[in-house]
């Protein structure tokens, strides 16, 4: 693991960590990558007028230039001017009134000044206001939005603290800029119109509920995301080295040696397996504090010796949902969904 100030760069010289905003922002304008941390997770930035340093974003994370990005500014007044949207749906202007800043990211018609490669072609920029002290600072000294994914290789887990940074990555960015554990622990929700209806096109850990309490109508996932909202990859937040297992945990943990397994559990602690092999995320069955640590247990678990991570879906409503859209999708290709699953979520 990297101490504070022991990152390499491209160049092999060594970098620095620490909580230096106006470094930060100094590398930013030059042209570099930095890591920043949100409240949901760390993200991978550069300034959007920096078009070679977005690109090297896909370079250095292994993403697809098919799968959209994050376009973060520091207030929703900083879109009033039109050069990044040419213009803000009523509904959509209505959550951002409630929950901006926060894990909110809406698909708003962009305007020619957002480079192409930021929307992988298309007519709508995603954008959010992150509610980080840190990240808001830094965003205050910037003249220009800074694009951000998760500061992770792509398809794998993403970092909740700086720690989490894949060496591989950290040593092709500049600067990260240490800003703690992230409060929420999931991405954004990412959502947009679809004709004149609000739609889920990423869950994320803002809920359905909630939306649907500020619109007061119901809210539906959309159909067929993956070339359209960030992080619409079909497999995505898998651990590296790992398989995760879904099915019933007793039923599983009589299937798989016991000394190659770990078990992820919502709130029971099952004594077939030793304690130090067997998560529980919250032992009082909430499951805000389930998804602030899912994450932070699989990153714990990708540095353990063991094959096989099993798993059970968590209850099917509010974050619930979004934990199971994460295990459905940090499943290995070839597994079989069960029935229930495939329902309740595509």
């Amino acid at each position: 693991m990297f101490k504070k100030g022991s990152l390499l760069s491209d160049s092999g010289a060594m970098s620095d960590q620490g909580r230096d905003i106006l470094r930060a922002a100094a590398l930013l304008r030059e042209g570099n990558l930095v890591a920043i941390p949100t409240e949901t997770v760390y993200g991978l930035a550069a300034d959007i007028r920096q078009e070679k340093a977005i690109h090297n974003i896909f370079r250095v994370k292994g993403r697809s230039f098919q799968n959209p990005l994050i376009v973060h500014v520091g207030s929703p007044s900083s879109l009033e001017d039109g050069t990044w949207i040419s213009s803000f749906p009523s509904p959509l202007r209505k959550l951002s009134d409630i929950f901006w800043p926060g894990p909110l990211t809406l698909l708003l018609p962009k305007t020619a000044q957002v480079p192409r490669v930021v929307c992988a072609g298309l007519p709508r920029v995603a954008v959010r206001v992150p509610s980080h002290p840190r990240t808001q600072a830094l965003l205050s000294e910037l003249s220009s939005p800074l694009v951000a994914p998760s500061a992770n290789l792509s398809g794998h887990l993403s970092p909740t603290l700086a720690e989490h940074i894949h060496p591989s990555l950290r040593e092709k960015i500049s600067y990260v800029l240490e800003g703690g554990k992230a409060e929420k622990g999931l991405e954004s929700t990412v959502v947009g119109m679809l004709g004149d209806k609000v739609c889920i096109y990423r869950l994320g850990s803002l809920t359905s509920e909630e939306l649907e309490e500020v619109l007061g109508y119901s809210v539906e996932l959309a159909d067929s995301v993956h070339l359209a909202s960030p992080g619409g990859m079909a497999h995505h937040y898998a651990p590296l080295g790992k398989s995760l297992v879904l099915g019933s945990i007793p039923s599983l943990l009589s299937r798989y040696p016991i000394e190659r397994s770990v078990v992820i559990s919502f709130q029971e602690l099952y004594t077939d397996i030793p304690a130090d092999r067997c998560f529980v995320l919250s032992p009082r069955g909430d499951l805000e504090e389930a998804s602030q640590k899912w994450f932070e247990v699989l990153h714990r678990i990708e540095q353990m010796s063991a094959d096989w991570i099993l798993v059970d879906l968590f209850p099917e409503v509010a974050l619930g949902r979004t934990l199971n859209d994460r295990i459905r999708r940090a499943l290995r290709r070839e597994t079989r969904f069960p029935q229930r699953l495939s329902q309740d979520l595509c």
